[in-house]
């Protein structure tokens, strides 16, 4: 439930079975697809909806939606098929914000750290942490032997890694929690994105078959780290043992291993591989202009393309044309066998994050679609309800280096409506942000919490903030215009030079 729309329709269903007023929202993870849309529930209650999360949730939203907003937007529209054409979509009825719809993020009344019980008109449910740096939950209803679980069982290696990009966090803290549910003896297991697993011995199988799976990949990727294996060569060498390789409940991931393999490497050991010729390698565009000079030439590379696509060899083919397209991104030729290439690959993809990827890749190839790196930019819904302290933190990441220069100033900023202020520190190219006024500041300025954030989300212009005397200021006004000016994205009307 991307949005408030989509939040809505869902409502709608509810409605065709119970007409019972909300009063308590969980959150089991914080990603903005499954929580954007709460407003929708929270206008079914009496105003005192409480919604219960883990202590991670809102800092966890915070980097993902907000610290990398463009990187996190852009890359959904890739994975979640919201620009393929009707037909070849996943089930996206209820996930995808529509174009118009609102979005926003309500952060939560009630949270806890490991363990939190509660009963809601006469149902016990005990919540727990998913362990490791995760921000998700589960919920078991003990009355009923029913878990429900989110997406946090989702195939083998939940949350360890996602195409839309993802922390590392160790899978074994996943192990661990579903041993704790094995003696539990659940009677149902209720998923997000799948249909529920019904009957004691069919869940029993799919929380052994999983935590067994999950086990054995991470333990041979140690295993491989330790015995000197490239990432390489690991992510191609480790499948699944024979027991588990046909394992109906495991087959969605059976093709996302390599993926897995590659993140554990990384979150185990980090990038170095151990061969020194890698401790200074070349960019991108130098390693593939030397190799399609090494192939002859753009034309002869590009039919050594044709041939591996002859020969059925799709993933060289499409690794190898990328090369071309490094060297002259617009040969339309090259366009066009990559996007053939995706397409093939895309029709043999277990996951359906890799179809929608490849598809929508294919797409923007072929001069179908073009996804607007403009529309993944942060809108004022989202920030709305987000506290001041917490929305502070993302500024240093959005600092422009390049203009700030050698700027050397401190900034006082108070917060009229909540009475609290922050001291600005510019200096080194960098943003440092700290509680309270902490130094004497030639610059000072005064505004609301909203009409920050609505600067922050591009709704209000820096200089109609001052004109409009939203901003209150002491000190030379081009050069707090300058500073504040140094987090937003090339607004017009800001003095590009910092006096002295």
């Amino acid at each position: 439930m991307g949005s408030y729309e989509s939040g809505r329709k869902v409502i709608e269903e509810f409605r065709k079975i119970t007409t019972k007023p909300v009063k308590t929202i969980i959150y089991t993870s914080a990603n903005l697809e499954d929580i954007g849309g709460t407003r929708a529930f929270l206008e079914q209650g009496d105003g005192n909806v409480e919604i219960i999360s883990h202590d991670n949730n809102l800092n966890f939203y915070v980097k993902q939606n907000l610290i990398l907003d463009k990187f996190t937007g852009i890359r959904s529209h890739y994975t979640s098929g919201s620009l393929l054409p009707e037909g070849e979509q996943s089930n996206l009825k209820y996930i995808i914000p529509s174009s118009d719809g609102v979005t926003n993020y309500i952060p939560p009344t009630d949270t806890f750290s490991n363990k939190f019980d509660l009963n809601i008109s006469g149902i016990k449910m005990n919540l727990g942490h998913i362990g490791g740096t995760s921000e998700k939950i589960y919920v078991w209803l003990p009355d009923d032997q029913v878990l429900m679980i989110g997406d946090n069982l989702f195939g083998i290696f939940p949350d360890t890694y996602a195409l839309h990009g993802i922390q590392y966090n160790n899978p074994m803290t996943y192990v661990q929690v579903i041993d704790g549910f094995i003696p539990l003896k659940p009677q149902a297991l209720i998923l997000s994105h799948v249909k529920p697993v019904l009957g004691t011995e069919d869940v029993r199988d799919v929380l052994v078959s999983t935590r067994d799976a999950t086990q054995y990949v991470y333990d041979q990727t140690i295993r491989g780290i330790n015995n000197g294996h490239t990432i390489d060569k690991l992510s191609n060498m480790i499948k699944l043992p024979p027991t588990l390789e046909d394992h109906p409940w495991l087959a969605y991931q059976k093709g996302q291993i390599p993926w897995n393999v590659k993140q554990i490497y990384y979150g185990t050991v980090g990038w170095f591989e151990d061969d020194a010729a890698f401790l200074h390698s070349i960019n991108l565009e130098t390693r593939s202009s030397k190799i399609v000079n090494g192939f002859g030439g753009i034309d002869s590379t590009l039919l050594e393309v044709r041939t591996a696509i002859k020969n059925g060899e799709y993933e060289w083919a499409s690794e190898l044309v990328t090369y071309v397209l490094h060297v002259d991104p617009e040969n339309s030729e090259a366009k066009l066998l990559k996007a053939h290439t995706l397409r093939v690959l895309s029709q043999r993809a277990s996951s359906i994050d890799a179809r929608q990827l490849e598809l929508t890749k294919a797409l923007e190839l072929e001069g179908k679609i073009n996804i607007d790196k403009k529309s993944t930019k942060i809108n004022f819904k989202q920030l709305e309800e987000i506290p001041i302290n917490k929305l502070l933190s993302i500024l240093p990441t959005k600092l422009n280096s390049e203009k700030a220069g050698a700027v050397k100033a401190i900034m006082h900023v108070h917060y009229s409506d909540i009475d609290e202020g922050f001291t600005f520190i510019f200096r080194h190219n960098v943003l440092i942000i700290q509680d309270g006024m902490q130094a004497d500041s030639r610059y000072k300025i005064t505004l609301d919490t909203q009409t920050h954030k609505s600067i922050i989300s591009g709704d209000l212009k820096i200089q109609e903030a001052f004109n409009s005397q939203k901003i209150i200021f002491q000190g030379d006004l081009d050069n707090i215009m300058f500073l504040m000016g140094l987090t937003q994205d090339d607004e017009v009307g800001i003095p590009t030079k910092f006096k002295t």
